[in-house]
């Protein structure tokens, strides 16, 4: 199709497109001097589906933990946190500015009683300060320098995706 839109006569100098790379390549390969440029709520969505994962898998680990407590003592309230997280997994995601009185009350709990939980929040946060609070370019490169120091990315991890992710997408 872009073949076909460059033979019309038209010198496209500009996409705006999700993450595809199949389109990344073909605009590569038909207009090469085009800017390409990733748009914020599908990489966004990209970042939130791999730390979406850790969350549920922190859930799941708790529930199991709960499951296999032998006294009621230690069972019951790793199976309640284990339903609280669910029922409140979407908070970790959530804009301090969008979450309301009652989820503002429930999502420092949920935190202080699995702390894994606040690094998920606190890596969620500096993710959106790359793009939010960043006045230049630069600025948004030393907060992704930043956000690669934190201690949660390693190798292997969800959180080191995440910064591959965005390194490669960062010049677009």
């Amino acid at each position: 199709f872009l073949k076909e839109v460059k033979g019309w006569g038209l010198t496209l100098k500009a996409f705006y497109i999700d993450g595809c790379e199949a389109y990344r390549s073909a605009i590569a390969e038909v207009f090469p001097e085009a800017v390409v440029q990733y748009d914020y709520f599908h990489v966004i969505q990209n970042i939130w589906r791999k730390l979406w994962k850790v969350v549920v898998a922190r859930r799941k680990e708790v529930k199991a933990r709960g499951e296999a407590a032998q006294e009621p003592a230690l069972s019951v309230p790793l199976l309640a946190l284990a339903k609280r997280i669910w029922e409140h997994r979407q908070l970790f995601f959530k804009r301090e500015e969008n979450l309301t009185p009652a989820e503002r009350e429930v999502l420092p709990k949920l935190m202080d009683e699995e702390p894994f939980l606040a690094t998920v929040r606190g890596f969620v946060k500096g993710v959106w300060g790359i793009f939010r609070d960043s006045a230049t370019e630069e600025d948004a490169k030393q907060r992704l320098a930043d956000l690669k120091l934190r201690p949660e990315v390693k190798a292997g991890s969800a959180f080191a995706s995440v910064i591959r992710f965005l390194e490669s997408r960062f010049p677009d």
